[in-house]
């Protein structure tokens, strides 16, 4: 028993810890390129939060996007389970390979893993491609 409650404890521990490291912001305190690329890419669409968890930045939107920066401003990560990420988000190479092989597709999420991007479509389709995007891996 006092077992049981030693690890409940813990577990209850860990979790305040964790939830102390993620903050919420106002936009002007996201980094300017990350503030920038809002605005220049789709600032018709309403912030419902903006979080800080270690050194990243998460903007969740009202339509359930969320766009993941790190500490310079760099996105690093789109996603949105609930609809489909902005296809202004996607870049123009990207989306036009993306729309000859699969016609009408929408995006889950993107997602830059060091010089690769990483796509997944709506119909579970993953498709990577390299930092000049040029298509180098199809999982469906």
């Amino acid at each position: 028993m006092k077992r049981l409650v030693l690890i409940f404890a813990a577990l209850l521990t860990f979790a305040a810890v964790s939830g102390a490291a993620v903050k919420s912001l106002n936009f002007e305190k996201l980094p300017i390129q990350a503030q920038e690329y809002v605005k220049s890419n789709v600032p018709d669409l309403s912030i419902a939060l903006i979080k800080k968890d270690g050194s990243e930045f998460d903007v969740v939107f009202a339509n359930g996007m969320k766009i993941s920066f790190d500490k310079k401003g760099v996105w690093r990560k789109i996603k949105c389970k609930k609809y489909h990420v902005d296809e202004r988000l996607i870049p123009a190479l990207i989306r036009e390979k993306v729309n000859e092989l699969y016609p009408g597709s929408r995006y889950e999420k993107i997602e830059k893993d060091g010089k690769n991007f990483e796509v997944e479509l709506v119909s579970g389709i993953e498709l990577t491609f390299n930092s000049k995007y040029k298509l180098t891996h199809i999982d469906d």
